[in-house]
């Protein structure tokens, strides 16, 4: 069996090297301008895994079980946006010496293979005086091999999966458009990428998987294929309603300081933006170059088929998952019904974010249980059921038994542990009140998960909360209970994890208020 296996995989690597067949490039092959989309900056700190951990097989023997590292890890080197234009002819050489066509793991997501390719043209533009005529055709011949292999792979994920390799042919296609083969590319890829971004963001403007960062990172997207779009003679208005739909939800996530809080799965991924820059300001960028506004915040706003809530003031600002569609992808989705996260002049409660999603000491099962959440929780009942097998799914999703405002407040009611939940999100000039009941007796949990910056100190009912840009306070106001000071985990970027400290309510009785304030 095992000699048939090493056959096969043979075969398969012989029948790579005929398609990839790199072609000849002409010495004087015209390529199509580019828009001035700012590229790296600085040298990321994206976490990353040795190659050489990964075997040099076929990519489609790459599987996220048994995986000796975290895939994303490996994947982010490879998509070049940490690189500068003097960075690329070394950084080409010794990309494609270790990942021969079709071989590894950097072949094995069409979205990462279109976003490396995005990344080399651009970069192949800025690079054009530091390549000799050779080092450039040899540049051009791998990039078509990228185009190859994005029209012989489909990607079976989700929205951004299929937006990305969507978005690589486009780009491929139109920087090399004088070739027959490229031209059938860039019309394919403008196909499939203006009519699959209409369902990325849903009517309200909310991002389809639940996941904002990973909205921003479509977003991203749609803003490089209308600048590009614009410069290439391929416009769409449609898309451009959809991409203004999405910047209007970014703009209401966004916190005071430009940075988003971290609902759902966020890995610092993008396109082209460096990796140490924030998504709010690179979105206002690539919006002026595309040609379009990125609005002003509104005061407080319900996204019903995202099912998100944004409450702002000037001193408070909130944001809270209030709902679940369960017909929606939800690969990125994690369970946090009526979780939220709170700033006060800074960020107070934070979502516990992501750390890896494969491979040893992920945490991945942990970071997106209801435990690790600003909820309240059953003791001994799951909000989903979760695989570790499988650390894309969610099983049990469904929508809340009511999401909307009553009066000044906002309420949320779900059933998903059986008994019915509500949460009640009042905002006031000085603070929040969160009011929680049950309609069967526990035992029940309430957690908030406090910035590493925050910290806690016992004081009354409650706690005061000191950080860098002021003093706060958390209480019980209504309802009987025992507070905890617990070790958490929080993840400010993909790879990196620090300590924090989890404040855990445990209620005595079926109704509680806790009130957050300034001092």
């Amino acid at each position: 069996m095992r000699l048939i296996n090493h056959l096969v995989a043979l075969m398969r690597t012989l029948a790579l090297r005929l398609f990839y067949n790199l072609p000849r490039i002409p010495k004087a092959l015209p390529l199509s301008t580019l828009p001035p989309i700012p590229l790296g900056q600085r040298w990321g700190r994206a976490p990353s895994a040795p190659l050489s951990l990964w075997p040099r097989v076929h990519y489609r023997y790459i599987t996220y079980r048994d995986a000796p590292s975290d895939l994303r890890t490996v994947w982010e080197p490879s998509r070049f946006r940490w690189a500068r234009p003097e960075d690329f002819p070394d950084g080409f050489e010794s990309w494609r010496k270790a990942n021969p066509v079709g071989i590894g793991p950097n072949w094995r997501s069409s979205l990462e293979v279109a976003v490396r390719a995005i990344n080399w043209v651009f970069l192949l533009e800025g690079a054009n005086k530091l390549l000799s005529p050779e080092a450039k055709r040899l540049a051009l011949r791998w990039l078509v091999a990228h185009g190859r292999h994005l029209l012989a792979n489909s990607e079976p994920h989700p929205l951004n999966h299929a937006l990305g390799r969507a978005l690589g042919l486009f780009v491929i296609g139109g920087y090399m458009r004088v070739l027959p083969e490229a031209e059938s590319w860039f019309r394919q890829g403008s196909r499939e990428f203006s009519s699959l971004f209409p369902m990325a963001f849903l009517p309200d403007g909310s991002y389809a998987e639940a996941a904002p960062g990973y909205g921003a990172f479509a977003l991203e997207m749609g803003l490089i294929y209308i600048a590009l779009a614009r410069e290439w003679g391929a416009k769409d208005e449609l898309l451009n309603i959809a991409v203004q739909r999405g910047l209007s939800f970014m703009a209401d996530l966004a916190w005071p300081d430009g940075s988003f809080p971290i609902i759902g799965d966020f890995d610092n991924g993008g396109v082209l933006r460096p990796p140490d820059t924030e998504y709010t300001a690179y979105l206002k960028e690539l919006a002026e170059i595309a040609g379009l506004d990125f609005p002003e915040p509104g005061v407080n706003r319900h996204y019903p088929k995202g099912g998100f809530l944004f409450m702002r003031n000037r001193s408070v600002q909130l944001v809270a998952r209030v709902g679940d569609d369960p017909d929606l992808p939800g690969g990125h989705t994690h369970s946090d019904i009526g979780s939220f996260a709170l700033w006060m002049r800074e960020p107070v409660v934070v979502d516990p974010g992501v750390y890896l999603y494969t491979g040893p000491g992920s945490l991945r099962e942990e970071l997106r249980s209801e435990t690790a959440h600003n909820l309240v929780w059953l003791e001994g009942k799951p909000m989903h059921i979760r695989d570790p097998l499988r650390p894309f799914t969610l099983e049990g999703r469904k929508s809340p038994l009511f999401s909307g405002w009553e009066g000044e407040s906002f309420v949320l009611r779900h059933d998903l542990f059986g008994p019915v939940t509500e949460r009640r999100f009042s905002l006031s000039e000085n603070g929040v009140a969160i009011e929680d009941s049950v309609s069967q007796p526990g035992p029940w949990r309430v957690g908030f998960t406090l910035c590493p910056d925050i910290v806690p100190e016992p004081s009354g009912r409650g706690f005061t909360l000191r950080g860098k840009a002021g003093v706060y306070s958390i209480s019980l106001e209504k309802g009987s209970g025992t507070w905890s000071a617990e070790r958490a985990v929080f993840c400010p970027r993909y790879g990196e994890k620090s300590e924090t400290v989890r404040l855990v309510l445990r209620p005595e009785g079926m109704a509680w208020r806790v009130r957050f304030g300034l001092i």
